[in-house]
């Protein structure tokens, strides 16, 4: 958390803070907000190994708090691909595009299954240390299908679901980025007041004047022959609702 140095923050929210996740708390001032940017990408950039390089850009000089979460994965395959058998072959995008993309391939004993509620073929990949990765190809015309039908209980079942077969598996090597801004989502799903005056932050510095302005989530991950690297960084800016001084 990176906090104006003006502001007092309640000893029960630093608790609560440290009992969450460990009491991390920098002081800051964003009104120099290039220096403020700087040391907040510099400590992304070190939590997730350099994946995250800029997770923050222009922020409003009036920030006085910034709430910054990451997550670091990184794994390898129980069972590695050969980097010898990677060539460029077709992917399909959707009905009317294919791309060219480097392919990876593997053929052995992997746990597969097909979901016929979701029309949808599963294959369960897993990773040094008892992590696992599910990948999904649906069936033609059904990827939305599938993309409604996601969740929690899907995965649980897909465990049940696959079980060991000898598989031909071509898997795309890539490595995706992405920044989402959440507030109209979190909107959508019925969360207003938060972003409004209304919204009572009081048990972070004893006055509910605050309010979240801003809300991003960027993201990446690479799978590749050897294994998986995956990083996120949720970003929440708090803003002031008093009145500037005339």
């Amino acid at each position: 958390m990176f906090v104006t140095k003006e502001l007092q923050l309640l000893q029960q929210f630093r608790n609560n803070l440290n009992l969450v996740c460990g009491e991390e708390i920098f002081p800051v001032n964003f009104r120099y907000t290039k220096e403020a940017e700087e040391k907040i990408n510099r400590y992304a950039n070190e939590k997730t190994n350099g994946k995250i390089v800029q997770l923050v850009n222009n922020i409003d000089p009036l920030t006085e708090i910034l709430l910054v979460s990451y997550i670091y994965f990184k794994a390898g395959w129980e069972k590695q691909f050969d980097r010898k058998y990677t060539k460029q072959r077709d992917f399909f995008v959707d009905k009317n595009t294919v791309i060219k993309v480097p392919m990876m391939f593997r053929m052995g004993m992997f746990k597969y299954g097909y979901d016929r509620q979701l029309s949808s073929t599963v294959v369960q990949m897993d990773y040094k240390g008892g992590a696992t990765a599910f990948f999904v190809l649906p069936d033609r015309g059904q990827m939305q299908k599938l993309e409604k039908g996601l969740s929690c209980q899907v995965l649980f079942k897909w465990r049940k679901l696959v079980s060991k077969r000898l598989v031909e598996l071509y898997l795309p090597k890539f490595n995706l980025s992405e920044t989402y801004e959440l507030k109209g989502l979190l909107n959508r799903m019925g969360i207003i007041d938060l972003f409004t005056d209304k919204a009572d932050l009081s048990g972070i510095t004893g006055t509910p004047r605050h309010r979240v302005s801003e809300a991003i989530h960027k993201a990446m991950v690479k799978v590749h022959e050897s294994g998986t690297e995956a990083a996120a960084g949720p970003v929440t800016i708090f803003g002031d609702d008093a009145p500037e001084p005339a």
